[in-house]
């Protein structure tokens, strides 16, 4: 990647015709790389070497790259996702941005050879609308980015080619598609449109917002969503204009939800902030109320600090003029961050949130921006998605796509038609169709005087940024309704041989700055971060029914119009995964007499490579599925992992060529004697037979957790991972390399099994006798009776093991609904083998009060530590929680909604024999908690509502739930044959919470007095769940935590048990504010 660096470099200084005659030479057109041999190294080494090159000219960012990138365009050697790929890489690399050059680039994307190629057409314009953004556009990037202070604005301000030209180009392309209902085209032009944040684009979005040009709601969605960037260049323009969609009532919600989201980027004054904050309590609509109170709450709480105080200090004036309605996630909501590193002159504010759906739990649209300031200089990134109706955007992907169910029920009802007599089914055919003229859809609703409506058409689109470049990705019914086509053309080359090789070479950063030294020398800084991407994948596939074909006996019309999931896949492919990066920050002078350059920097180095042969079997119709893992080259040593940091000094001739690593006058800065320490080692040569060897060298640890504890506790989780812990901290030596041996590594194949087992309605085990293991006496030690999960076989993917698991999780639990995961990993070696295996059994009912949860694990590693061959647990868990009344609060507090908890845990070498804990609990509810929920003020409000016949309010909803909450919970705790290793661990953890509640602990180790092998411990919860009161009794101490406060609600609705929600539904009823919808 260094040379990469070097290379870019040496491109910049080429003219034109040297770099085209370069081009020539390792050029590799598209038809010689579908034709040429993909086993050859010699091939694959002219294919990356033109891939390098290619991606180094689009980096380099100078005219006669320009130049020759547009004539490879026009003469189709660069087309389709290659030069897709290119040109969205040049907004941010062009380096000289003249007025001949943003001419020439119009030229490109308006060409022809661009506007007809699918992919291209629509980066080109986002590539190019961005371009214009960045360098004529914005002022403040046009003197960021480029060398305005050396040469001046290298396009004249006054330069019309935004208004002249792209913007009625690109508005006439907008007619146009908007006149031939083109949903895909539309949302192009709208975000190429959008991102030129030029003040003439109001002028062409004006008819289109105020509905003189009839366009869908989502379009106009769309249209609100592109004046990001106006926001940015023109705040107090965009803010008229943003200000007036969002007054507007009769638009619909999504509309007025982007405007207001948008709105808060201009910096609001604080009168329109007090309008838009008193408008929440008179605002027909929840949605939009929703987000501007999230909206102006989250301003407030952010800090006072960069160029955001005013907003902080508005909102802070307005936020008491805020309606008081707790919203839920069913509503559309917004977050700021806000976070700085002033020691470092570093910062960054967040701004994300999401726009609820009125019909599906997952919202409608969700962006994420963000802004970081790295020392003045600037960097900003968005990220959103947004569709029309995403319920009908998941209900027309679900029809797409054909079910083994699906598929099964339908060939049943064809076989039972071709045994059927032909005059018979004619017969009925003509009876049937007199039948539904008679009582159609249309008639029926035409006799009740409904008006069918209209399907509404779906669309959406996503924008995110592909190797740090923005991308646009729209689709609309006809692409999904494509689906199917694609789906049965790639299956059909996967039948053959698929391949894919995909190698990019891109810059995350790059910065360079440059001025005189007091004594003349020029001074330069620069940082530059390449990063190389590479994945090679050759597979094939085998499937049955045969997806590239027609399905024997399916209906013609039906096959091409559905997505068909096979009944049995055969996959193998042989993947190469290569990501790698290099981080180079140096500072430097030249001394112009000698050609001499010093230098002062740093190198980090981050290396991941997964080289792989897959094979899968795929057994959708039993719920089978296996993956066989091997490494591609199997008696040779793989790099797997590379981490390293160099700080350095060094001085080179500036004709040298050379990487700073292979320079003789570097200087790594660290005291190999003294300070460097080295580690090597190797691991899972034992446990699983696959060895990892890795060699390390540090003069200070990277990863202490101590550290790390430390830097999340000083910055926010967000600025934790945005600026991690090596960006506050000297830049010391190390590095770390992770190999996979092969001499030491026996196992060369792994294989992961996946199987579940679901109970048929008409299997009943209420009565069946619970399964343990025939010879369960016979073991040493203690076998316990009442752990349903010993298995009667240990090994993975057993079937006997999940009909065992079956019966014993439905037994005694009447119309009970069972179903059994089983997962395995397998080591095989030549001669031996390692095994893992993890069984889960969940059985509920929804007439019985019982469920019960079995789970079996067990590891055997390939070579045994000692006498013990493998280690197992088996767990056990029977609940037993009354039906409670839902819709009367009267009778759900009058209810007895006492509760019980068996567990049962047996683990060591085998679970029978191994140590052994029994857990009895009883949840219950204290008449305090019922006294206080009386005198409430919800129940107060509900029992006023039941009077006039209201049961179902949310009021009385939370006042029904509160009713039959539990909050008094009492465990009876046995146990024996606990090795000392888990004693030593429950101490550790007992005295981490002690430490965590210092102050309000209080241990007992004199007077008390305790039954060996027994324990209890109770949980008391106050009545508005403020505090918690735990008393933990052992053999031999007491242990008492009073009145621990519970600050967090989500910790509130996981600690307050109720019989009828279990843990996620507690939350997601918080998440809702009590409006939690079950389907979902």
């Amino acid at each position: 990647l260094a040379q990469f660096n070097h290379l870019t470099r040496l491109i910049r200084t080429m003219d034109h015709q040297e770099l085209y005659d370069c081009a020539q030479k390792l050029f590799v057109s598209e038809k010689e790389r579908q034709q040429g041999d993909k086993h050859s190294e010699k091939f694959a080494i002219r294919c990356d070497a033109w891939n390098v090159f290619r991606d180094a000219m689009a980096e380099a960012g100078t005219p006669p790259v320009f130049k020759v990138i547009k004539q490879y365009i026009e003469e189709k050697k660069l087309r389709g996702i290659e030069a897709a790929s290119v040109v969205a890489t040049l907004p941010k690399r062009i380096r000289y941005p003249t007025e001949t050059l943003m001419h020439e680039f119009f030229l490109l994307t308006t060409s022809t050879a661009v506007q007809h190629q699918e992919t291209l057409n629509a980066t080109a314009l986002i590539a190019f609308t961005d371009f214009l953004n960045r360098a004529h556009v914005n002022n403040q990037s046009a003197l960021n980015y480029y060398p305005v202070n050396s040469f001046g604005r290298l396009a004249d301000s006054k330069y019309k080619i935004v208004a002249h030209k792209a913007v009625p180009w690109l508005a006439h392309q907008l007619r146009e598609a908007v006149q031939e209902a083109d949903s895909e085209r539309i949302q192009v032009y709208i975000r190429a449109i959008g991102n030129l944040g030029h003040p003439e684009i109001l002028n062409v979005f004006e008819p289109y917002l105020e509905g003189k040009i009839p366009v869908t709601n989502f379009q106009r969605f769309a249209i609100v969503m592109s004046l990001d960037r106006l926001v940015e260049n023109f705040p107090k323009l965009a803010r008229t204009v943003l200000y007036r969609v969002y007054q507007n009532n009769a638009d619909v919600d999504e509309v007025r939800c982007a405007a207001a989201m948008l709105l808060m980027r201009t910096s609001p004054p604080v009168a329109m902030l007090q309008r838009m904050a008193e408008k929440t309590d008179e605002n027909n609509s929840p949605q939009v109320s929703a987000l501007v109170k999230s909206l102006i709450e989250s301003a407030a709480n952010t800090d006072e600090f960069d160029d955001d105080s005013e907003l902080a200090q508005n909102a802070r004036a307005a936020v008491k003029m805020l309606n008081p309605n707790e919203y839920g996630l069913q509503y559309s909501s917004a977050h700021f961050r806000q976070y700085a590193m002033k020691e470092l002159d570093i910062s960054y504010r967040l701004q994300a949130g999401q726009i609820a759906s009125d019909n599906h739990p997952v919202p409608t649209g969700a962006w994420l921006h963000w802004h970081e300031n790295l020392g003045g200089l600037k960097r900003l990134s968005s990220y959103h998605y947004i569709v029309s109706n995403m319920d009908a955007l998941f209900d027309l992907l679900d029809n797409k796509v054909m079910t083994v169910e699906e598929q099964k029920k339908e060939w049943r009802q064809e076989s039972r038609q071709s045994r059927a007599n032909e005059k018979q089914e004619k017969a009925s055919k003509e009876q049937d169709n007199k039948a539904e003229q008679k009582w159609s859809t249309g008639r029926i609703a035409k006799l009740l005087n409904i008006d069918p409506e209209d399907v509404e058409q779906v669309e959406g689109q996503l924008w995110l940024e592909i190797f740090n470049a923005p991308h646009l990705i729209a689709f609309d019914n006809n692409t999904i309704d494509e689906l199917p086509r694609v789906i049965k053309k790639f299956m059909k080359d996967l039948e053959v041989n698929w391949s894919v090789n995909i190698t990019k070479v891109y810059q995350q950063g790059l910065v360079t700055v440059a001025m005189p030294l007091e004594t003349g020398f020029p001074f330069t800084f620069s940082t530059q971060s390449p990063t190389l991407v590479k994945l090679e994948v050759d597979a094939s596939a085998e499937t049955k029914p045969n997806m590239a074909r027609k399905p024997a006996g399916h209906p013609e019309n039906g096959n091409d119009e559905h997505i068909h999931i096979p009944l049995f896949a055969n996959v193998t492919a042989d993947v190469n995964v290569v990501y790698s990066r290099l981080i180079d920050a140096k500072v430097g002078f030249n001394t112009p007499f000698d050609h001499q350059r010093y230098i002062a920097g740093f190198q980090k180095k981050h290396h991941i490579h997964a080289p792989l042969r897959l094979e899968a079997q795929l057994d959708n119709a039993q719920n089978e599925y296996e993956l066989n893992i091997q490494p591609l080259e199997p008696k040779k040593d793989i790099l797997l992992a590379h981490i390293s940091s160099w700080p350095y000094t060094a001085y080179k001739d500036i004709t040298d060529i050379r990487p700073i690593a292979e320079s003789p006058n570097a200087q790594i800065l660290h005291d190999a004697v003294r300070r460097t320490k080295t580690v090597e080692g190797t691991i899972g040569q034992q446990l699983t037979g696959v060895a990892l060897r890795y060699q390390a060298k540090y003069d200070k640890p990277a990863l202490v957790f101590g550290d790390i504890v430390e830097h999340i506790q000083q910055h926010d989780l967000m600025s934790a991972l945005l600026f991690p812990l090596h960006a506050s901290q000297p830049c010391h030596y190390h590095q770390l390399n992770l190999w996979y041996d092969a001499q030491r590594s026996p196992v060369k194949n792994i294989k992961l099994s996946l199987q579940q087992t679901t109970a048929n309605e008409t299997e009943d085990f209420s009565s069946s006798d619970i399964k343990h293991p025939k010879a369960r006496h016979q073991s040493e030690g203690y076998y316990n009776e009442k752990n349903l999960a010993q298995p009667f076989v240990f090994k993975a993917a057993s079937q006997r093991r999940q009909e065992q698991f079956l019966k014993n999780a439905g037994a005694g639990i009447r119309n009970s609904l069972v179903s059994v995961w089983d997962l395995g990993a397998e080591f095989e070696g030549r001669q031996n083998k390692a095994e893992f295996v993890l069984t889960f059994a969940k059985a509920s009912s929804p007439v019985d009060e019982k469920e019960r949860t079995l789970v079996f694990a067990s590891a055997s590693p390939y070579i045994a530590v000692g006498s013990k061959k493998q280690h197992q647990a088996c767990l056990s868990l029977t609940e037993k929680y009354p039906s409670v009344p839902m819709l009367n609060y009267i009778t759900a507090l009058q209810n007895d909604v006492t509760s019980e908890i068996d567990l049962e845990l047996s683990f060591g070498e085998k679970c029978a024999g191994g140590a052994q804990v029994s857990v009895s609990g009883k949840l219950r509810q204290t008449d305090l908690w019922r006294e206080t929920l009386r005198s409430s003020a919800i129940v107060k409000k509900c029992k006023n509502q039941m009077a006039e016949g209201y049961f179902a309010l949310p009021e009385c909803q939370n006042a029904t739930r509160l009713a039959s909450a539990l909050d008094h919970y009492t465990f009876d705790i046995e146990f024996k044959e606990i090795p000392s290793s888990v004693r030593n661990m429950t101490n550790k953890a007992l005295n981490w919470v002690q430490s965590a509640v210092i102050t309000r602990w209080e241990e007992d180790c004199v007077s008390h007095k305790g039954k060996e092998g027994k324990a209890q411990l109770k949980i008391e919860l106050s009545p508005r769940v403020s505090h918690i009161n735990v008393t933990l009794a052992t053999p031999n101490r007491k242990i008492e935590i009073e009145n621990l406060p519970v600050e967090n609600e989500w910790m509130k609705s996981l600690v307050l048990v109720h019989p009828d929600l279990a843990w996620n539904e507690r939350l997601a009823s918080y998440a809702y504010n009590g409006e939690m919808n079950r389907k979902y």
